[in-house]
């Protein structure tokens, strides 16, 4: 897996392999500025809709952070948009999803959602669905 580069030319991107639905495993940048955070786009009463073309794990290395190595996952909808979020739920969800809809070749669309948690009061986590 990439990890984060030392370089500062390159430290406003993130490299990532993307798994396609053509089982094309391309290396490719990932810039901050063009993708949207699922976090901060869905809303308890404001689920978001995603026909997922491509997704990318992005393995990310931080030495500044209180966890210096963490995943996120960038979901490419068929319109080139990119959502990006670190919640695993989220994340095993979809990957779950990918695997089950895969073989039958066809355009299927995600419901993103954000549902309380039952174990933390005040909290909310990332969840998706088929629709």
């Amino acid at each position: 897996m990439p990890i984060w580069s030392e370089n500062p030319i390159e430290q406003e991107y993130r490299s990532a392999y993307i798994i396609s639905g053509i089982e094309a495993i391309q290396r490719v940048w990932i810039s901050r500025g063009c993708v949207e955070s699922i976090d901060e786009v869905v809303a308890i009463d404001c689920p978001l809709t995603i026909t997922p073309a491509a997704y990318a794990i992005l393995a990310i290395h931080n030495s500044a952070g209180s966890n210096p190595d963490y995943t996120n996952i960038v979901i490419i909808d068929t319109n080139g948009n990119k959502y990006i979020t670190g919640s695993p739920t989220f994340t095993n969800k979809f990957l779950d999803i990918w695997v089950e809809m895969y073989d039958e070749n066809e355009l299927f669309d995600i419901e993103v959602y954000k549902k309380d948690s039952k174990n933390y009061k005040g909290k909310t986590f990332l969840s998706c669905s088929v629709i």
